[in-house]
């Protein structure tokens, strides 16, 4: 059997948009894959919060992308490196279809 486990990996607390450790040193461990999973919306509002939280207005165009699997490396730079190139990948998507 297995299980599928989605993490926000900034943390409650950010930084926002860097990844902590304890979470790839986890996923290592136990073998897990590692896919990062993104979503941006045409349209939204940006909240006042440490992360700046995006929340979709109505009718807008959601797009959600799936990254190939992260190569399994220790290295939170390189983990990092891979979560924000997919991330901006996904928003160039979604700045081409406003």
């Amino acid at each position: 059997s297995s299980s599928v486990i989605a993490i926000t990996n900034d943390g409650p607390k950010g930084p926002a948009m860097i990844a902590k450790e304890g979470t790839l040193k986890i996923a290592l461990q136990k073998k897990s894959l590692i896919l990062a999973m993104s979503a941006s919306a045409t349209k939204f509002w940006t909240l006042n919060t440490w992360d700046k939280l995006k929340l979709p207005k109505p009718f807008s165009i959601i797009h959600v992308s799936f990254c190939g699997p992260y190569n399994n490396t220790a290295n939170i730079d390189v983990f990092n490196n891979y979560l924000t190139d997919h991330q901006i990948k996904i928003d160039a998507i979604a700045d081409e279809n406003i």
